[in-house]
């Protein structure tokens, strides 16, 4: 038993070194894209995304409802189980994506960003794209594999940066940064996908739809307490949030 529990925790102590370092890094990359790409972009479009990545943060949240840890949590997960955790959680994604199109003109009002009208459309189908790999990060982080989620996020940033700088140098403006977070979520997505080698199966288990929909029931009541009684964060402080969070 003491044999077991030393092997654990060197693996959850290598694990955190790892996930420490991965942060590093990719902060360290995403900061020097952000210093290159002032350098051909406004304040203010770096303004509009900031607000925009608080939004895809907010409603990123309620994509993710926890699935990851419960994942972590349970002692042991059948493929059914992980399969109607995928879909369920895909078809929530889809509903929170349409959502933030809905009231993306709502928001832009709030703000008095028009153009915000016409960016929320695009980031919210990041919500799609980030719902594909909640269930295989959270097989990977069960199984303390975390070197695989360095492969999975460092080629993302690199290849989501290098990409808009150039387009941004070629004059796309503010979609060079949009482009840079669907490329970045989608280029994560997939090879987190690879790397878990999850698989879904179009199968259901009833008592975990029921589990995960009081789940979203919960977060839904959660979020509409904050949009009432909170007033929204002013676009000066979002670009904190947006290097924090990134």
């Amino acid at each position: 038993y003491k044999s077991t529990n030393l092997k654990w925790n060197k693996l959850m102590l290598k694990g955190a070194v790892v996930l420490f370092i991965e942060q590093i890094l990719k902060k360290g990359v995403l900061f020097l894209a952000t210093f290159v790409l002032a350098y051909f972009l406004p304040p203010a479009d770096f303004g509009l995304i900031s607000i925009a990545v608080f939004v895809l943060g907010f409603s990123n949240s309620f994509v993710e409802s926890g699935l990851k840890d419960s994942i972590i949590r349970e002692k042991s997960l059948d493929e059914i189980t992980l399969s109607t955790a995928y879909w369920i959680n895909n078809a929530f994604a889809i509903i929170v994506c349409l959502s933030v199109i809905g009231m993306s003109s709502f928001i832009a009002n709030l703000y008095d960003q028009e153009k915000l009208a016409e960016i929320l459309p695009i980031i919210a189908l990041t919500s799609i794209l980030f719902s594909q790999q909640v269930v295989p990060l959270g097989i990977i982080h069960k199984r303390l594999e975390f070197s695989k989620i360095v492969r999975a996020t460092l080629p993302a940033v690199l290849i989501s940066s290098i990409l808009s700088i150039f387009l941004a140098n070629a004059g796309y403006g503010i979609w060079a940064l949009i482009l840079q977070i669907l490329l970045s979520t989608s280029i994560t997505s997939v090879l987190l996908f690879l790397e878990s080698k999850f698989r879904p199966k179009f199968k259901f288990d009833n008592g975990v739809i029921e589990l995960l929909l009081n789940v979203m029931k919960a977060n839904g009541i959660f979020a509409e307490r904050l949009i009432t009684n909170e007033r929204l964060p002013d676009p000066k402080d979002l670009v904190f949030y947006e290097v924090v969070m990134a």
